[in-house]
């Protein structure tokens, strides 16, 4: 927002603020005094403030701030005292030295912590936060994870994010076999984000996470699918899309609690679907299919006719030519993207008068 309006509403009635963002405010070199009035503000978000030198001892002062953003100000001298803000629900920053992790350490109150930046490891004491729900390491050196991190019985959501977008970028490799054996230890986890690593392979030990309901490895450089996935049967939400895998392999019909599954941009190799097509009928809570952007010879089977949840179907950009009848009568369609195949005028056209109501690409 901008700092003006901010300011403005500050002015109008301080009292009534409780969330105040000043994010991507790229000339602003300091946090205005304006700020002191706002006795019930809760959370401040200042991140990607380039240029902001200082965080005011005046807000350590602000009674009520559970929330606080300060990730990527590249400019600021020191970081806040943690230990000050005594009621810190929320962190997200970015540690200048070891010694700023271990200091976040003593807010024993945090429920979620975003760490964005190249620190290369957790300190032990990261088992103090017993409250914390949520984990998010983005852009770190990180490769493992510390033992003490199983004693987090909270904790419920893991990220680890390299956010390697180009090609010229070089990764830490991620010990994968210590991660896995961490995190079966702490036994509670439901939501693990391993996207942006260029990670290339998954080892067989994934297959012990079995409290996780969503997993979630898009944007890696894997080839081979690790079928020890299909050993997580809870899993409500899976995602493999943009990396370069050449098989879906048999056995994915053993996760019938899938929701929304995910292929999408496996186009390297030119994803192959026989095996996830004969299985499909086990599949019967599936919401949302996105095989997009594969450029593949898809055969969709018969058997889509059994999934009664399908909501979303995304086929786009691949080379199908041929649709099974039963594609026709998914009852519960809101969306079905088939732009860019070989379908012939007909099949388009009977795709466009069998839904309607549902939003059709042809």
């Amino acid at each position: 927002m901008e700092l003006k309006k901010v300011l403005k509403n500050i002015i109008n009635c301080p009292e009534k603020i409780k969330k105040i963002n000043l994010s991507e405010n790229y000339d602003l070199t300091e946090i205005p005094e304006e700020l002191k009035q706002c006795s019930n503000l809760e959370s401040l978000d200042v991140s990607f403030c380039v240029n902001l030198k200082k965080i005011p001892d005046f807000i350590y002062e602000l009674p009520n701030i559970t929330s606080l953003k300060i990730t990527n100000c590249s400019s600021l001298v020191e970081l806040p005292e943690f230990r000050k803000f005594k009621y810190l629900k929320e962190l997200s920053f970015s540690p200048k030295t070891q010694k700023d992790l271990i200091n976040v350490c003593e807010l024993t109150r945090l429920t979620k912590l975003t760490i964005d930046g190249p620190v290369s490891n957790l300190p032990s004491s990261i088992n103090f936060l017993s409250n914390l729900k949520e984990l998010h390491l983005f852009a770190t050196k990180i490769s493992n994870l510390p033992e003490s991190l199983s004693d987090l019985h909270s904790l419920k959501k893991l990220t680890i994010s390299q956010l390697l977008f180009s090609k010229t970028d070089i990764p830490t490799e991620l010990d994968f076999n210590k991660i896995f054996s961490v995190l079966n230890k702490q036994g509670r986890l439901q939501e693990l984000n391993l996207n942006y690593n260029k990670t290339s392979k998954i080892p067989n030990s994934i297959g012990s996470l079995t409290s996780l309901t969503k997993l979630s490895f898009n944007h890696n450089e894997l080839e081979n699918f690790p079928v020890n996935v299909f050993d997580l049967e809870g899993l409500i939400e899976l995602d493999f899309g943009a990396n370069n895998i050449a098989t879906v392999p048999m056995g994915i019909g053993k996760l019938k609690n899938l929701k929304t599954l995910r292929f999408n941009s496996n186009w390297k190799n030119k994803l192959k679907t026989n095996y996830l097509f004969a299985e499909i009928h086990k599949l019967q809570k599936l919401e949302t299919i996105d095989l997009s952007s594969c450029q593949s010879e898809m055969f969709i089977s018969d058997g889509i006719k059994y999934l009664h949840m399908l909501k979303k179907l995304d086929l786009r950009n691949n080379k199908i030519s041929i649709l099974p009848d039963s594609i026709f009568n998914l009852q519960n369609l809101k969306m079905i993207d088939l732009s860019y195949n070989l379908l012939s005028k007909d099949q388009q056209n009977q795709l466009l008068s069998s839904y309607p109501k549902s939003k059709v690409y042809v």
